[in-house]
């Protein structure tokens, strides 16, 4: 298991010197399966993935976004939903309350997991002081299991 952490603003003496923005756009581009859980989500944190996500979505990538309904601005949520082949779930007040923050994907046999405090939202993934752990393996092995595991559970606990 390789771990890295990342860090806004930039971790001065990281291998990788990018904030959440610039870690998830690479990563999102990258993907095949994409799933962005952040309890808060705002317009302007879409707004600011929106071109990645775009071009995810052209080259196929299956997206999966998952937040609070509460903490959701309408105009982030109505800009999802003008996306085809995106899935939004929102906790409503009968779910619990999504306090995670787990960026997921994967591509080609393998996958990676940004799992800090970053929400979605443009303090979230540039400005505030965020801090968390990417790490990645082969799909399959226990790391995998347990966050995909995680991830499965919650979208179908909102699906009811």
């Amino acid at each position: 298991m390789n771990i890295t952490l990342v860090q806004n603003p930039e971790l001065p003496n990281s291998s990788h010197g990018k904030n959440h923005l610039q870690i998830l756009s690479e990563l999102i581009l990258d993907s095949e399966v994409c799933i962005l859980c952040s309890g808060w989500l705002k317009n302007e944190g879409i707004e600011v993935l929106t071109p990645v996500i775009k071009q995810a979505l052209e080259n196929k990538t299956k997206i999966t976004i998952i937040s609070n309904q509460a903490h959701t601005h309408k105009r982030a949520s109505k800009r999802i939903a003008g996306w085809k082949n995106v899935t939004h779930y929102m906790a409503k007040n009968a779910h619990r309350v999504v306090h995670a923050k787990i960026y997921y994907l994967e591509a080609k046999g393998a996958y990676t997991a940004v799992v800090g405090s970053a929400n979605i939202t443009k303090g979230g993934l540039m400005k505030s002081d965020e801090l968390s752990m990417v790490t990645n393996g082969v799909i399959g092995d226990i790391n995998h299991k347990q966050i995909k595991g995680y991830l499965n559970a919650l979208q179908k606990s909102l699906q009811a």
